[in-house]
């Protein structure tokens, strides 16, 4: 991938992101970090503002439902309603980062 020279990427520019589980390629730290790197605001809970959550490879042993905590419960839920957000997992985001904004 090229990197892009100004650690931009467009797609995130202004976008609300919330982080979800543990991650295998870093700690929410360092997600988030690349994230802002990426023109990105980083929150830490989901609301009717967030544009996308982003749900760790490593899920976590503290999720209420087992496979999914509150936070994709409250994502689902606003997507029911018609309220716009994007659940995506952490490999979708790695992928996405390595095309569009930045070489990791």
């Amino acid at each position: 991938p090229v990197k892009n020279s100004g650690n931009e990427c467009s797609d995130f520019t202004g976008k609300s992101i919330c982080l979800t589980g543990n991650f295998v390629s870093g700690s929410k730290e360092q997600i988030a970090a690349l994230l802002e790197r990426c023109g990105a605001a980083v929150c830490s809970t989901v609301t009717r503002k967030t544009d996308v959550l982003v749900v760790g490879g490593e899920g976590s042993r503290e999720w209420s439902f087992g496979n999914y905590g509150t936070k994709v419960k409250k994502a689902m839920e606003m997507k029911a309603k018609g309220i716009e957000i994007d659940i995506i997992t952490e490999e979708e985001l790695s992928g996405f980062i390595m095309i569009n904004c930045l070489s990791l």
